[in-house]
């Protein structure tokens, strides 16, 4: 059986960080609160959900380091 990545990364931080405030099983649930998260503290990440679902996809500008 393979767990995904979400399934992955909260079991590393529930042992890791295990008080922590971070509703890690809620991510991994539904992969969607992980972008409503995105888009709550990245800039260009706003709407996420909607539009990683439009049909040819959209784009995030980032500059060069």
């Amino acid at each position: 059986h393979l767990r995904s990545e979400p399934a992955i990364v909260a079991g590393i931080a529930r042992a890791a960080l295990p008080d922590s405030a971070t509703p890690w099983e809620r991510y991994v649930e539904d992969y969607d609160r992980i972008r409503d998260t995105m888009a709550q503290v990245l800039d260009g990440f706003e709407d996420f959900n909607a539009r990683v679902r439009q049909p040819l996809g959209f784009r995030i500008e980032q500059p060069a380091r």
